[in-house]
């Protein structure tokens, strides 16, 4: 079953793109994307077990590049597999492989060894 009660708020000039938790009530990401900005949602990189997005934007002046959006919450023996981790660092070795522009922030209590 497919949550789609996100809510989302409509920005001039910016398109909306989401992923609904897919697991459990609630939850979810999304990005905001100015408008004229070509970008592409990499399903290739979806999994039932992360909850994120990732789009791939093409700039006129540069290198395309991959962002992905994921979120892990504190409850997350509930949602997510127990592979979390595993899954999200086989997603970045494949946004590697590609060689485009990449970059990686989150949460500095986010521990991918665990």
């Amino acid at each position: 079953m497919v949550n789609t009660a996100v809510v989302d708020f409509d920005i001039q000039g910016y398109e909306f793109v989401k992923r609904c938790r897919r697991n459990g009530n609630g939850g979810g990401v999304g990005a905001y994307i100015r408008n004229g900005m070509i970008f592409n949602i990499r399903q290739d990189l979806d999994d039932n077990d992360i909850e994120g997005i990732w789009i791939e934007l093409f700039p006129k002046s540069s290198k395309s590049f991959i962002f992905g959006i994921i979120y892990k919450p504190p409850d997350s023996s509930k949602h997510l597999s127990k592979h979390f981790t595993t899954k999200l660092l086989e997603k970045i070795e494949k946004i590697n492989r590609e060689k485009k522009g990449n970059d990686y922030h989150g949460r500095p209590k986010l521990q991918l060894s665990k």
